[in-house]
């Protein structure tokens, strides 16, 4: 896959001069690919931006702005949203608690009370 995008990328980089044609007339290309699986294991982001840069300094300066390979994993994005819809759902929920109980406390309902009651009814 990652040969894959590097030989698109070149093909749609080099095709943009004709014969004579100043290097400065070069576009930038982006290669954007959508993934369904997860092609790099060390890594559990959905969207990965790759560049050339300088390795050895610490600051990786970066080489040009014309080359950008992007991977985005739709199936971690995927987990990402359901965790994302779980927790809203959760919250949600305790919301939805929070307000029943405070509306038995506004109609002079007392929760200890309540448990109290409940439990001396278990004793019984």
């Amino acid at each position: 896959m990652v040969n894959r995008a590097l030989y698109y990328w070149s093909r749609i980089f080099s095709e943009q001069l004709k014969e004579g044609q100043n290097y400065k007339a070069l576009y930038p290309v982006i290669s954007i690919n959508i993934m369904h699986f997860n092609l790099l294991k060390e890594t559990d982001a959905y969207h990965n931006i790759f560049r050339l840069y300088e390795m050895e300094k610490q600051n990786q300066e970066i080489l040009t702005h014309n080359q950008e390979i992007k991977m985005r994993n739709q199936e971690i994005r995927e987990k990402m949203e359901e965790e994302t819809r779980r927790k809203e759902a959760e919250s949600a929920l305790e919301q939805s608690a929070k307000q029943m109980a405070l509306r038995l406390l506004e109609q002079g309902w007392s929760m200890l009370l309540l448990c109290t009651q409940l439990d001396s009814q278990k004793n019984n």
